[in-house]
């Protein structure tokens, strides 16, 4: 099974809690409702997710904050 895996630095003036808004998934058409999925902190700032099943999407990586 194909999985996306998305990694993410977060800017040191973010919020510590950064969210991942998803639209038109391939294959079959995944999306999120505002604000999207939190996406998991690794350590040194950085941030992943993974997506199983899909292969592209258009995403916003957002801290829920305006930025």
């Amino acid at each position: 099974m194909t999985e996306l895996v998305i990694h993410f630095q977060r800017p040191a003036h973010w919020a510590e809690t950064i969210h991942i808004h998803l639209w038109d998934g391939h294959p079959g058409g995944f999306e999120t409702q505002w604000p999207g999925l939190p996406m998991k902190a690794r350590g040194d700032g950085w941030y992943v997710i993974g997506l199983p099943g899909l292969d592209q999407i258009r995403l916003v990586v957002h801290d829920a904050q305006g930025r």
